[in-house]
């Protein structure tokens, strides 16, 4: 294998335009690499060297590149140190051991990483603000010429930089359990969407990011639009703390790596995220994601921003950049051709022109000409793969019929009467029971899930809910009881396998393993016995969180019912997403977001091509037998929720 790391220049910003960007930019160059194949002395290549020969063999012999986040080493190598005389790589020659430490449980930063993992040899920061340096140009001149920074001393000392990067990148590789060959797998298909890309509407993001400028669309102004009033100003820290606890959940403060820690949350709403990222930059957030995917946009197409396995343990995916995870639900196609029109002023006709912007981030991504989008979900799968976990036979008979429907059966129940689709908030209260109370939460957890739909219902009342939830979900009781017992079991016993049902632990003496039925391994890394008002219990150390700021101990959190439950179904919810778009690996599948899958067609076939979707999602693995899986489609030019147009059932 081969270790490697580049240094770089461009007078483009990498954070502001991301990696396809700037490596397509024809000003990026090459500052140095580090190289080492093996556990040999690390090298180091500079410009004007030629390329190594040793390199060139290692290569012929099929060595693998080895970076971290070795997306932005691919891109580099086959767009820019092409023109230092390297061959052109595929996708399959390289292995980010940055996702290998996310998978793990482990930061996705190097520096963090190292933190984490307590290595005796840590990244350089001072070499790190050299490079930050070194990156950009010290000035343009007027009729455009580039000045560098061009100090030898300088660029040497950004090589020995380059250099501890490598022996860090290659120390974290060697403490890891290695991705297993299908892992790997998954990782370059991940890399094959992010090359793919997906098209935008270029014209839509300009008149988005002009007209608010043009109207003077203040960040208060959005801000007091998003938060109904609530809070008028993103100076108000204590508003701002209230609203979003009384939105989603309490943060414990609004510095950066708190607020930056909610908006990693997989179910953070789209509109505390807005709140959020106005908070942390002060921008327009209204059009903040509209100038982001102008940034990160190349000839009408955004490419890359998933981030394999980033959620962590759960392998579920993030993304970066052009975030595509807390996108409005709402999609707002109507407004569009308005604002093209007639800008803000226009929006104001329809309505609050803050939240039909809000409505217009979804639809921005569209379908390339004669081609439309198949868009398809796995149909409440979390609450699926609970209950199959649990064996709530009541549950899986009625997910098991195509026309079942649970809210209304749950509903039926706690309302003591018969409650039809026609009882539409008596079903979306039954709704978010059922969606929402299979990961141990009570009253509270309710009270937000309803609070998205606007719907307030007294203590009393959620607390009957719960009660009812729980009475008729023995099964999911017994199950959270079972996991909570087999996590302390194999605290107790170091190297004992403690099996539930199709889920194995394993606590091999510093880090807590999960086997899924499917084989993967979570883990729970540096996991310890503690003591809670509950008794004995078991935390470990988040990976994807860092410690506050003037604390060394990294932040730990408990494993109680309610998380091993829900990291178990998220979990499985992914390898079951990650085993269709292997099966879909051959369509130009453009974005995959949770437990939905987009993907592009031409026109002309989309029926017939859905139909055979949705059976291919549906299949299922050999480990899932058993398990009813559901997956509704549509056919649509923009990305949004439309009409259902097929339903499948395995």
């Amino acid at each position: 294998m081969i270790h490697a790391d580049f240094e770089t220049r461009s007078i483009i910003d990498l954070t502001k335009t991301g990696a396809y960007v700037y490596a397509n930019h024809p000003t990026t160059e090459v500052n140095c690499l580090g190289w080492a194949i093996d556990d040999d002395e690390v090298q180091l290549w500079m410009p004007g060297d030629p390329f190594p020969v040793d390199l060139k063999m290692a290569l012929a012999d099929g060595h693998m590149i080895m970076a971290w986040n070795a997306q932005f080493e691919r891109l580099i190598w086959n767009h820019v140190f092409v023109r230092n005389g390297a061959p052109k790589l595929p996708i399959e020659r390289f292995y980010c051991i940055a996702a290998l430490s996310r998978a793990r449980g482990y930061p996705g930063k190097l520096e963090r990483a190292a933190q984490f993992a307590e290595l005796d040899i840590g990244k350089d920061m001072e070499g790190h603000r050299l490079m930050m340096k070194l990156c950009r140009p010290r000035k343009i001149e007027d009729d455009g010429t580039i000045v560098w920074w061009d100090d030898p001393m300088e660029h040497y000392r950004q090589g020995e930089y380059c250099i501890r990067d490598v022996d860090v990148e290659r120390a974290m590789y060697n403490i890891f359990t290695p991705f297993t060959d299908e892992e790997l797998s998954d990782y370059h298909l991940s890399e094959e969407i992010n090359d793919r890309g997906v098209c935008v509407d270029v014209e839509l993001c300009h008149a988005a990011v002009s007209g608010a400028a043009l109207e003077k669309l203040s960040s208060d102004d959005v801000i007091t639009s998003l938060t109904n009033g609530a809070v008028t100003s993103h100076t108000q820290v204590q508003k701002i703390l209230a609203w979003v606890e009384q939105e989603w959940k309490p943060l414990d403060s609004l510095n950066k790596s708190d607020v930056l820690d909610a908006l990693a949350e997989e179910d953070i709403p789209p509109i505390v995220a807005d709140v959020l990222e106005l908070r942390l930059e002060n921008a327009k957030a209204a059009v903040s994601k509209f100038d982001a995917v102008l940034r990160h946009q190349m000839y009408g197409t955004v490419y890359g921003g998933y981030i394999y396995r980033g959620a962590g343990q759960t392998g579920r995916f993030t993304s970066m950049g052009v975030q595509k995870h807390n996108l409005h639900r709402k999609a707002n196609t109507d407004a569009i051709p308005i604002l093209k029109k007639r800008g803000i002023p226009g929006l104001r006709m329809m309505g609050d022109p803050v939240h039909l912007l809000a409505q217009m981030t979804r639809p921005v991504f569209v379908a390339s000409e004669g081609t439309k989008f198949l868009i398809a979900d796995f149909a409440q799968i979390e609450a699926r793969v609970t209950a199959w976990l649990a064996d709530e036979k009541w549950l899986l008979k009625i997910f098991r019929d195509i026309n079942g429907d649970p809210y209304c059966a749950f509903g039926t129940t706690a309302f003591d009467r018969v409650i039809t689709k026609a009882d539409e908030m008596e079903r979306f209260v039954s709704k978010g029971c059922v969606l929402g109370l299979g990961f141990g939460g009570a009253e509270g957890a309710l009270a937000r899930t309803l609070k998205k739909e606007n719907i307030t219902l007294p203590l009393d009342q959620r607390k009957g809910l719960v009660k009812t939830y729980r009475e008729m979900n023995a099964q999911t009781k017994k199950l959270w009881k079972a996991l909570s017992s087999a996590v302390l079991m194999a605290m107790y016993g170091p190297g004992t396998i403690i099996p539930v049902g199709p889920i194995t632990y394993l606590f091999d003496g510093q880090h807590l393993w999960c086997k899924l039925p499917s084989g993967r391994l979570m883990c729970y890394p540096y996991a310890k016995i503690e003591q809670d008002e509950y008794g004995d219990c078991v935390e470990y150390r988040r990976g994807n969180r860092n410690p506050k700021s003037g604390v060394m101990e990294w932040p730990t959190v408990r494993l109680w019912h309610g998380l091993l439950t829900e990291n178990l179904a998220q979990a499985i919810a992914f390898d079951l997403l990650m085993g269709a778009l292997r099966r879909l690996s051959g369509w130009a599948v453009r974005l995959h977001t949770h437990d939905e899958i987009v993907v592009e067609v031409w026109e002309d076939d989309a029926e017939r091509q859905l139909e055979w979707m949705l059976e291919i999602m549906c299949a299922g693995e050999e480990w899932s037998e058993g398990l009813p899986i559901a997956a509704e489609g549509m056919i649509e030019t923009r990305y949004g929720k439309g009409k259902t147009r097929a339903k499948y059932l395995r």
